[in-house]
């Protein structure tokens, strides 16, 4: 029992002076960006002269970033991400945004009720990604996954590849089946028709 926390005082110890590291390094702008006339292109739509919509558009993308203080991950007591989580946040994002296209439609804009409202339909959608045990597809459910998929060969605390995130939130979407959606995970990288 000795060892164990004096571990789990390491990994704390460990993980704050990651987060105060990237706390510390992060950018801020100091002034928000300026577009020039040339167009700008945003998950398969032009936007030529339309920064308002654009911006409008980009608002209704989820961000997922690092995150420190969530539940402890067992068997390890981490409690934060930063330092590898990033390659799992993107296929949080990617699979959150799909889920709100698929359900809201890709003209859907955000609106200060869709923020505000525990039920609508914004919120449920986010809440799929809280970081807790107990929601579908949250740091704890992935990684859990992946310690079932790949055995001891991988600990919590190890950057992920692309390929390893989408197969996991792939085996995480046949669990939950949210709007009846199935997911499809090439191989190689190529999509062939037959196959869908």
């Amino acid at each position: 029992k000795q060892k164990k926390s004096f571990y789990s005082l390491v990994q704390k110890g460990k993980a704050k002076v990651i987060t105060s590291l990237y706390n510390w390094y992060r950018p801020f702008p100091s002034t928000p960006p300026t577009f020039g006339s040339s167009e700008i292109w945003m998950m398969g739509r032009k936007y030529q002269s339309h920064v308002g919509s654009f911006l409008k558009d980009f608002e209704c993308i989820p961000w997922f970033s690092y995150r420190k203080d969530f539940v402890g991950i067992d068997p390890y007591y981490i409690t934060t991400d930063v330092g590898w989580g990033c390659m799992l946040r993107t296929g949080q994002m990617i699979l959150a945004y799909t889920l709100l296209v698929l359900r809201l439609g890709r003209n859907w804009t955000i609106t200060d009720d869709d923020k505000r409202s525990p039920s609508s339909s914004y919120r449920q959608i986010l809440s799929y990604f809280s970081d807790s045990p107990s929601h579908q597809y949250s740091i704890h459910n992935i990684l859990q996954k992946n310690l079932e998929m790949k055995g001891p060969t991988k600990k919590v605390g190890e950057w992920l590849s692309p390929s390893t995130i989408a197969h996991l939130l792939k085996t995480l979407v046949q669990i939950h089946v949210p709007d009846e959606i199935k997911m499809h995970v090439p191989r190689d990288g190529t999509v062939y028709i037959d196959q869908l």
